[in-house]
């Protein structure tokens, strides 16, 4: 699954960095993370990441394909 996250305001390069299997851009005033998912499990242990590095998830699409 295609997975799109968009995170409250901009990371700092070491957070970025542990999204390295993603593709991450930064539109005002969003950071967007784009990539794959492969199950349900993965899916909750990256949204766990996201909050453990204290990132507010402001939302997530599935994309087709």
């Amino acid at each position: 699954m295609r997975c799109e996250i968009h995170v409250k305001g901009h990371l700092p390069p070491e957070v970025s960095s542990a999204f390295e299997e993603f593709v991450v851009s930064e539109p005002p005033p969003q950071t967007v993370v784009v990539g794959e998912i492969g199950d349900h499990a993965e899916l909750a242990r990256l949204l766990a990441h996201t909050q453990a590095l204290g990132l507010t998830v402001v939302s997530l699409r599935a994309l087709p394909g």
